[in-house]
Formats: C-alpha cells, sequence, structure tokens
C-alpha cells in the first residue's frame, strides 16, 4: 500500500521543505534536513547533521507510484546505523 504523506512538521518556502524544530520524523526527514521532491518521482534531502546529500533521480509517473523517498532515505540512514 501506499504511505500516507506526513505534512506534520514540514515547512514549506520558495525553494523547498524544511523539517521544523521538535519533529523527529516525516515523510521528507528528520529535523533540520531541507528537501524537495519533482512530478516524476525525483527527489532530495540535504542533511547538514550527517553532511550529507541524496539524490533520487527516477522517471515514475505520477509520483507516489512506488515510495522510494522511503526506502532511499531509510536504507542511507540504515547504513550509516541511524
Amino acid at each position: 500500500g501506499m504511505l500516507p504523506i506526513m505534512s506534520e512538521g514540514i515547512g514549506f518556502g520558495y525553494t523547498g521543505a524544511a523539517i521544523m524544530d521538535g519533529y523527529e520524523k516525516t515523510l521528507f526527514g528528520a529535523e533540520g534536513q531541507y528537501a524537495w521532491g519533482g512530478y516524476a518521482s525525483t527527489d532530495f534531502w540535504i542533511d547538514k547533521k550527517h553532511k550529507l546529500v541524496g539524490v533520487v533521480c527516477t522517471q515514475l509517473i505520477p509520483t507516489g507510484t512506488y515510495p522510494q523517498r522511503v526506502v532511499f532515505h531509510n536504507g542511507v540512514y540504515a547504513a550509516l546505523g541511524e
């Protein structure tokens, strides 16, 4: 099944989404991360705490066809031991 979009704790600006203070985990990541996604299920995030940038380049239309953001994000942090 598809994962629900969890918008609580996500602040939006002109150039993307930032996770607000006090929110440990959202669809876009953890506190302090900055991210955005595109129409064809493309995604990126910047995590200053871990000094990393994640980029997912897929061509799955419509967005949400596959939960690649959650799969990729969770896989990266699992590899880091988080």
